[in-house]
């Protein structure tokens, strides 16, 4: 996926899933897509934060379930089996046609002191895997909650809740290091999640909403905070602790959104981010370089750089 044209990116809008640049549209039209993930069993999508579907990027899809009283806010699909976030801290588990709460998540120690700042219930706002088949979640305001045995029991990782964490990154390739994009610069942690430090050198404000990894690099938003001013990208070696550098070559010098948790995303050397608005940025080259692909044609939820 270092080329150009072999990278697929796919987006989830108000009108159904697109493939990034292309005119035809890949199914759901008509519906708001809100989060989007690909598994080895093919493409996951929730609509309205209330539907969830199972299908493909020829268009073909099948409702599998439906979230009741809660909101989907993020997709997980591993070795067949598909994971849900859900508002009010809660992770369910699809099993058939039926959506289950994971009763180890419900029960992890320091679910009591989970909060939001503007004092509604947290929520699980990401999800991921690594190397080894540990799962993390990220809990908003809630830290990073692990599971190492599949999903079935959870427990904090050591990361403090009060970091406000928006998102979390695993590194299959890289045994043990954990990102998350924090409200108060990116949180890394070298040993799966036992400890964590606030890396920022050379960002112009510690505010970051979004995370993700190429084959070499991490890459990170930043801004002045959740109204998204001065928001900006910034890269550097994946496994350094030294200085970010900003991604300046191909895009604006700041944006007025935040590049947000779930408009991230990269694969190989390829990485893409989509903003709100409707445009679509994407690199071939580790984030050195960015292109324009899609421009205003419609707001865009979510994002994911399709696997090969």
């Amino acid at each position: 996926m270092d080329g150009a044209s072999e990278t697929i990116v796919v987006v989830g809008t108000p009108d159904g899933v697109r493939v990034a640049g292309r005119s035809v549209g890949a199914g759901l039209e008509g519906q708001n897509v809100t989060a989007l993930a690909a598994g080895s069993d093919g493409w996951w999508a929730i609509t309205d934060s209330r539907v969830v579907w199972r299908g493909g990027l020829d268009g073909a899809w099948e409702r599998t379930a439906k979230i009741d009283e809660l909101s989907g806010e993020c997709l997980l699909a591993v070795d067949g089996r598909l994971f849900v976030g859900a508002s009010e801290a809660r992770l369910l588990q699809l099993n058939g046609q039926q959506l289950e709460a994971v009763a180890g998540f419900d029960a992890v120690e320091g679910r009591a002191s989970w909060y939001t700042p503007w004092g509604g219930p947290a929520d699980c706002r990401s999800m991921t895997i690594d190397g080894d088949e540990n799962i993390y979640v990220n809990v908003h305001v809630g830290g990073v909650v692990k599971s190492t045995d599949g999903g079935e029991s959870w427990r904090p990782t050591g990361l403090d809740i009060h970091a406000d964490a928006h998102e979390v990154l695993a590194r299959a390739t890289i045994p043990g290091l954990i990102f998350a994009a924090a409200a108060r610069g990116l949180e890394v942690s070298r040993d799966s999640g036992v400890s964590w430090s606030v890396e920022s050198d050379g960002m112009h404000s510690r505010y970051c909403r979004a995370v993700a990894a190429t084959s070499e690099h991490v890459l990170v938003s930043a801004s002045d905070g959740p109204g998204g001013r001065n928001a900006c990208l910034y890269r550097r070696a994946v496994e350094s602790a030294g200085p970010f550098e900003k991604c300046v070559d191909g895009l604006p010098d700041w944006f007025n959104d935040n590049i947000d948790t779930g408009l991230l995303d990269a694969r190989g050397g390829c990485a893409a981010f989509g903003m709100r608005d409707g445009r679509v940025f994407i690199s071939d080259d580790q984030g050195s370089s960015w292109r324009l692909i899609e421009q205003g044609r419609l707001g865009i939820n979510c994002l994911v750089v399709a696997p090969d």
